[in-house]
């Protein structure tokens, strides 16, 4: 089983978490948009540990951290470290792996939600693993957070955890499957209901960059009646781990380039 409010997940929870003493129960369609986040970091083993190699900071009125940096390790090896505070910006984060060193966001902004999201620790996926297995983020209505979502502690399972404070003011924290929610990205879409994809700039592929596509664009318009639904674009070039989806409900959603399906 996943442990929380251990370590790191006790500071985050501690730093960030509540400013609000009312809460509703969060619904399933809440249950099922954590279902289907994207991660930030994706690991190119599933052995692995993370560990705080430098204390995790933020300064007063930030809702990311600041300044500190986490390793990830497998067999005594550092295979990536995620470092706060060394970006242009506060909702960014300096990821290095494989010998290469570029930015992450933390924050997942889609405008068909109506929640804003907060990355406090990065989510991480595996190898040979459907489910997002580490990471926190938080999740923010009106100016007051709403719940934070626990991920776990690199176990590869279906569960995440959420915490929250109900009506009485008090914390509650449930356990709930992300299988009941994941959505299955099939080839083609649902039968009979596919999609159209149109390259309208080249892909590219840097061979000495460890995540690729670097650059390029494709736009994906419903098979049937030919309408727009979104567009990725991999980026100008630089060699960093982001894309960028923008869909026809109003969403611009950042998202790891090996998370892309």
């Amino acid at each position: 089983m996943k442990k929380t409010i251990l370590g790191l997940i006790a500071i985050a929870f501690a730093t960030f978490l509540f400013t609000s003493c009312e809460k509703d129960q969060l619904q399933d369609t809440f249950e099922q948009e954590v279902g289907n986040e994207y991660a930030t970091v994706v690991l190119p083993s599933s052995n692995y540990q993370s560990r705080v190699a430098q204390t995790l900071t933020n300064v007063e009125g930030s809702p990311y951290y600041t300044g500190g940096v986490i390793e990830y390790v497998d067999n005594g090896e550092v295979i990536a470290t995620v470092s706060f505070g060394d970006a242009d910006q506060n909702d960014e984060a300096m990821l290095t792996m494989n010998g290469t060193t570029s930015k992450i966001s933390l924050k997942q902004n889609q405008t068909s939600s109506s929640f804003s999201k907060i990355i406090i620790k990065p989510l991480v996926k595996i190898p040979g693993c459907d489910f997002i297995v580490e990471g926190i983020i938080k999740y923010v209505k009106n100016g007051d957070t709403i719940a934070a979502i626990d991920f776990g502690d690199g176990t590869c399972d279906e569960f995440a955890f959420k915490t929250w404070i109900d009506k009485n003011n008090k914390i509650q924290t449930k356990k709930f499957s992300l299988k009941k929610w994941k959505k299955k990205h099939k080839k083609g879409g649902k039968k009979g209901h596919g999609y159209k994809k149109l390259v309208v700039k080249p892909i590219v592929k840097d061979p000495n960059c460890a995540y690729n596509p670097v650059s390029g664009t494709i736009k994906y318009f419903d098979a049937k009646k030919g309408n727009w639904l979104a567009t990725v674009d991999f980026g100008d070039g630089t060699c960093d781990t982001l894309a960028t989806k923008i869909t026809a409900k109003g969403d611009t959603i950042n998202f790891h380039v090996d998370d892309f399906k």
